[in-house]
């Protein structure tokens, strides 16, 4: 009402105005998949994650690799959403940032690993491993290689004779990216003994090499 007694309003009895105070970021912001440390073949990423708000309906969230936003979506409250990314080989450290419609932000607290390892290990005899059709007077053998992979899993020698054919494990050494080496040594060979090898080696992701 003004000082010349008129009335008005903004808004009825039967629909009133409503105002929303929101002083609260969101307070849960989940991630579902990939789990930590979890180590895949394929560059095609599915992040998934809940984010939860005492307010809002939707939220912007961002996916950050490395310390780097590099995806963002509209998440629904309370709901799980996935945001799909396709990355590079490598190692990836993944967090996640929601925002509310009134600027209030959450994070994940803490860093969550990730490995894509989409290469084959290539694996190669090395010395002090015998030239192929070699002959010998020698009753045993060495069998060595190397291969580039920076997350080996195991390296296998599948040795064929006139008995059959048998895989062993071989010794692994080095683990970095600059050496790795496996080794075996057989014993004891049968004379005029025809013996093939075969070394193979796996990673943790799944991708398999041979010599």
């Amino acid at each position: 009402t003004d000082k010349g007694g008129n009335t008005g309003t903004n808004g009825t009895a039967s629909s009133p105005l409503v105002a929303t105070i929101d002083t609260a970021a969101p307070y849960a912001v989940n991630r579902n998949t990939p789990a930590n440390y979890t180590n895949q073949s394929s560059n095609s990423v599915e992040f998934n994650i809940t984010a939860i708000d005492n307010v809002d309906p939707t939220m912007t969230c961002t996916i950050y690799l490395n310390a780097t936003a590099n995806a963002s979506s509209t998440v629904v409250n309370n709901t799980r959403t996935s945001i799909s990314e396709n990355l590079p080989q490598g190692h990836w450290i993944w967090n996640v940032s929601c925002v509310d419609s009134g600027g209030l932000a959450n994070s994940t607290s803490t860093n969550w690993d990730l490995i894509v390892d989409s290469t084959d290990p290539g694996v190669t005899f090395a010395t002090p491993t015998s030239a192929n059709n070699t002959n010998t007077t020698n009753n045993y053998f060495e069998v060595n290689a190397t291969y580039t992979e920076l997350n080996p899993a195991v390296c296998l020698v599948q040795i064929t004779n006139s008995t059959g054919t048998v895989n062993y494990t071989m010794t692994k050494e080095g683990h970095n990216s600059t050496y790795n080496a496996c080794w075996f040594n057989a014993t004891s060979q049968s004379n005029y003994s025809a013996i093939g090898y075969t070394v193979y080696g796996s990673d943790a992701a799944g991708n398999d090499g041979a010599s």
